[in-house]
C-alpha cells in the first residue's frame, strides 16, 4: 500500500512512434464495451487448445494476420512476408541473440516456446509488431479475429501465466518504459489495481 505500481517518467516520443500509437488507438475506437465474463475471448478461450504442431501454430498466426491485416489496410503479400520474417527470427536466422535452447525447443516442436518468441518478436509490418495486433484483437473482442488467435494466446499463456515461475523483483515492483497520451496519465495513481483486455507486458 502506498507504493507506486508504475513510475512514470516523461520522455519525448519520436514522430514515427506517435504515428504508430495513434494508428493503434484509432483501430481500437470501436472496442466492445463489456466485461471479461461476457466476452467472446472468454467463451473461445475456455475450449481452445494449444496448436499441436509448429505448422498449425503458424497457420493460426497467418489466418489471424490476414483477417486483421485486411481491416488495417495491409496487403496479403505484406502479411505473407511478415509471417515469414517472424518464422525466420524465431528459428534464429535473423536473431543471433536468442538463446540456443529456445531455438532448439522450437525445432523439437515446443509450440509454447515458439508462441512466446512470436509474441516478443521485433519484426514489423506497417510499423507495428505482432504483439500490437494481438492486443488490438483482444481489446476489440472481435470474434472473427479471436477464432484463430485464441489458440496462440493459449500457447503464450502456458509459459507466462504461473506465479511459481522465476523470481520476483525486490518489493514486488517492476519498472518499465512506455508511451501513452498525456490525458491518460492521471489514471495511474499509487495503489491502484486495474484490469486490461490484453497482454500487459512487464
Amino acid at each position: 500500500p502506498g507504493t507506486p505500481f508504475i513510475e512514470i517518467k516523461r520522455e519525448p516520443i519520436p514522430a514515427t512512434a506517435k504515428v504508430s500509437i495513434e494508428a493503434a488507438l484509432k483501430t481500437s475506437a470501436t472496442a466492445v464495451a463489456g466485461t471479461f465474463l461476457s466476452s467472446n475471448f472468454r467463451r473461445l478461450y475456455s475450449t481452445a487448445k494449444i496448436p499441436d504442431s509448429s505448422p498449425h501454430l503458424i497457420r493460426n498466426v497467418e489466418k489471424f494476420m490476414m483477417k486483421i491485416g485486411k481491416d488495417c489496410g495491409i496487403t496479403q503479400d505484406e502479411v505473407t512476408k511478415f509471417v515469414g520474417d517472424l518464422q525466420a527470427e524465431c528459428l534464429g536466422a535473423k536473431n543471433a541473440h536468442s538463446p540456443s535452447s529456445d531455438r532448439m525447443g522450437i525445432l523439437l516442436g515446443d509450440n509454447k516456446v515458439y508462441a512466446q518468441m512470436l509474441w516478443t518478436s521485433t519484426q514489423k509490418v506497417r510499423g507495428r509488431e505482432f504483439c500490437s495486433f494481438i492486443n488490438q484483437a483482444l481489446r476489440e473482442d472481435n470474434q472473427d479475429y479471436l477464432q484463430d488467435l485464441v489458440p496462440v494466446v493459449r500457447a503464450i499463456n502456458s509459459l507466462c501465466v504461473g506465479r511459481s515461475q522465476g523470481t520476483w523483483p525486490s518489493g514486488g515492483i517492476c519498472f518499465r518504459g512506455g508511451a501513452l497520451p498525456d490525458k491518460h496519465l492521471s489514471f495511474f495513481t499509487p495503489g491502484k489495481k486495474y484490469r486490461v483486455p490484453g497482454f500487459l507486458a512487464t
